[in-house]
Parts: structure tokens; sequence; C-alpha cells
């Protein structure tokens, strides 16, 4: 599978067997000890000790939890990969939505903000557990379609990065 984060392309394949995550990752190989303990979420253990991640995904993207950090990866059809690289040239904005339908829990920017990429922008309840939204863009935060303590859905976009041209 082929997915985007960070405007940098992978190429992904996991197997889960006897409790252990084989993956392979841009020719990498990796192998990480793992509990299943529902269909999305999974106890996995490496040096660092043992940490919770959690799966969800829709048809565009996939979305990873791990204690409270949440990533967004895009699907990529690898048939429309040339696509992408020309968007990644383009790209201008970045438009925050939630994982899955869940509650504000906080707002952590303002209109008119000027944040470096990575920046933590939001703060989501889902299914009981807060996940921190993160700008994967520089630029200036020209959208804030949400309060505090409302409910939204999975395709509701929360809030709008302009990146600043220069």
């Amino acid at each position: 599978m082929k997915i985007k984060h960070n405007n940098n392309f992978y190429d992904i394949e996991s197997k889960l067997i006897d409790n252990k995550i084989y993956s392979v990752i841009n020719d990498e190989s990796m192998e990480i000890k793992a509990e299943k303990i529902s269909d999305n979420l999974f106890m996995v253990e490496n040096v660092n000790g043992k940490n919770f991640i959690t799966f969800f995904n829709n048809e565009k993207n996939i979305y990873v939890s791990v204690n409270g950090y949440t990533f967004q990866f895009e699907k990529v059809d690898e048939n429309t990969e040339s696509n992408y690289e020309l968007e990644k040239k383009t790209l201008d904005k970045e438009e925050i939505k939630p994982p899955m339908p869940g509650n504000i829990i906080k707002v952590l920017v303002n209109i008119g903000d000027v944040i470096e990429e990575a920046t933590p922008v939001i703060i989501v309840e889902a299914m009981k557990m807060e996940t921190t939204l993160y700008s994967s863009i520089a630029g200036e935060i020209t959208q804030i379609n949400v309060k505090e303590k409302e409910q939204v859905d999975s395709d509701q976009i929360l809030l709008v990065i302009d990146k600043i041209k220069g």
C-alpha cells in the first residue's frame, strides 16, 4: 500500500503473526511485539516501553494514534501518484479534519496565528480518547470553524491553514 504523510510517500506492507507486527516500509524491514486488544487497538512494546496504538481509516485516510498524538496518512492510488507529486509542489493550504466524529476539547490556535509545520492546533475527543491534531505545513491560521465542547463529524473542516508565500 502507498501512503502520503507530510508530503512524503511511503510504500508499506504489514502483517500481524503470533503477536508480532512484521512491516516493510520503503524496503526497510522491522519487527514489533504487539498484542491485539480489539480490531483497531494494539499494545506494542519496544525499547521505550509499552504503547497503545489505535488505527482508524476511511476511504481517503488512515489515522494512527499513539499516546494521544494522531498522525494522518493519505491513501495513494499508485496510478495517480504523479498527480500527488504535482500537488506537493503547489500545496498552499491545509484543511484540518478530525479522524472520526467526536467533541472539540480545546482549540490551541487563533485566527491570524503564524505556525510552523507539526504545530499542535486542536484537541479532539473520540471514543473516550483525546487526540491532538497537528499542522502538516507552516502557515497562517485563516479559519476556525469550531468551538470547544462542540460535536463534529469526520468530514467537517475544523480549521484552515494557508501557507505563507515567500
